[in-house]
């Protein structure tokens, strides 16, 4: 492992680029994962070993096989919709609605495709949306 990230750091170096280790994190996968693993340097920092570590907008979770975490998801989803809520509280509701489905559906459904969500996930994620037509409509 030293080995590659050192080949990694001096190809960094001709392309004139620089890791930051403060940004950077390792996360373990496996039936080891819960070894004593350790420490990784890289260019003379040592990178933390993190329980969770968000990449490409999608929160993966260290364990003994690869999972995800979907709640800083909703929550960036439900602060988006209650500020357009907020503002667009005497516009109509498809206007409400459109405006719902352009600007904060993306960000539940961003990388979605890409992971493999168990049923209880799905099953929330479909509730979030939901919830968007309740408070629109006046649904209880």
């Amino acid at each position: 492992m030293p080995l590659m990230l050192d080949s990694c750091c001096a190809t960094a170096v001709e392309l004139n680029l620089q890791f930051n280790a403060n940004n950077s994190h390792c996360i373990a996968f496996g039936k080891l994962n819960h070894n004593v693993l350790r420490p990784i340097v890289l260019n003379n920092s040592t990178l933390t070993w993190a329980p969770v570590v968000k990449y490409l907008g999608v929160h993966l979770v260290s364990g003994r096989k690869l999972s995800f975490v979907i709640n800083p998801a909703k929550r960036s989803f439900f602060m988006a919709c209650n500020a357009i809520l907020n503002h667009t509280k005497h516009n109509d509701e498809i206007i409400q609605l459109s405006l719902q489905e352009s600007h904060c559906l993306s960000i539940l459904t961003y990388g979605v495709t890409a992971v493999s969500l168990n049923v209880s996930q799905h099953n929330e994620l479909n509730a979030c949306w939901n919830s968007v037509y309740r408070r629109i409509f006046g649904f209880h």
